[in-house]
């Protein structure tokens, strides 16, 4: 569509959702270390605050990023 990509449903649900996304998404990631079993409650919270801001920093770009566009899909 003239050189911009097309947003689907999770991309908009993400941008007005950016903590659940963060959080959902750190213990998505965080879980397959509770497997290894050698690790300390303190070093699966590292985990999942470094995965969830991530996911949750991503999803406030896009946020402001559909906002400088002027973006309103719902």
């Amino acid at each position: 569509m003239k050189g911009e990509a097309t947003i689907d449903k999770t991309r908009i649900w993400s941008a007005q959702h950016p903590i659940v996304v963060g959080v959902i998404a750190g213990l998505l990631f965080t879980a397959p270390f509770l497997t290894v079993g050698d690790l300390t409650p303190g070093d699966l919270l590292l985990s999942f605050i470094a995965f969830g801001s991530l996911f949750s920093l991503t999803a406030l770009n896009e946020r402001r990023r559909r906002q400088k566009m002027n973006r309103t899909d719902n």
